[in-house]
């Protein structure tokens, strides 16, 4: 009957003032309030728990990311020493390759 919205809630209220009693209206507010402040902190948690979710994505996500530009860059090392390789060849065996048009 205290909390707002139930039934008999008016009719509690207006004993409570009729009482005339500060500390009592002022307890029942307070025990009024509660439960709009639970709601809140309970709405805050869930929205702290999604981005939570949001932000664990996107680490895994980044963390993909390096992997990939790791294996991506171990990649263009080796490209670029076969490109060295065979550039090292055109310039060690020029007369090789004319005749026989590749480096084997």
């Amino acid at each position: 009957m205290l909390l707002v919205g139930m039934e008999g809630h008016k009719h509690m209220k207006r004993m409570i003032e009729w009482v005339g009693d500060v500390l009592l209206s002022a307890e029942v507010r307070c025990f009024q309030a509660v439960p709009t402040e639970a709601e809140r902190v309970s709405s805050s948690i869930q929205d702290s728990e999604k981005i939570w979710g949001e932000l664990a994505t996107a680490k895994w996500g980044c963390f993909q990311h390096l992997k990939m530009a790791d294996a991506l860059t171990q990649i263009k090392d080796q490209d670029d020493g076969l490109l060295d390789d065979a550039l090292w060849m055109i310039r060690e065996f020029p007369d090789h390759i004319k005749h026989h048009g590749h480096c084997t």
